[in-house]
């Protein structure tokens, strides 16, 4: 959900779908294909791809810019809590980023 309005992005198989009614209606799904969306604050909207590809947009989803992969493989989850500090949970642990997006850092291996 934008942290501004009534815009909703939600993710599917033919890519990012667009509400700016608050849910009650969808747009057509938009490339690029994201696993999982976070939208901390107005110019900082966050996706994962499902190979662990991080973009951002500062237009509310209709122009990406390629950050940096998340390691790990596969992502579980994506929570970015400002436009610095992304965590994100892949296949093999937690990691973090500080610097928005360019870095990750392990912050807990998957438990075996």
């Amino acid at each position: 959900m934008s942290p501004t309005g009534d815009t909703l992005l939600a993710t599917r198989a033919e890519g990012v779908v667009t509400s700016t009614d608050g849910g009650r209606t969808f747009g057509k799904g938009a490339e690029p294909i994201q696993a999982f969306l976070s939208w901390p604050a107005e110019k900082s909207l966050f996706g994962i791809d499902t190979s662990g590809e991080l973009s951002r947009s500062a237009d509310g989803g209709k122009t990406w810019k390629q950050l940096a992969a998340v390691p790990g493989g596969q992502p579980q989850a994506l929570t970015a809590v400002g436009a610095d500090h992304i965590p994100a949970a892949t296949m093999t642990g937690v990691y973090a980023s500080r610097d928005g997006g360019k870095t990750f850092t392990e912050l807990a291996p998957l438990a075996t």
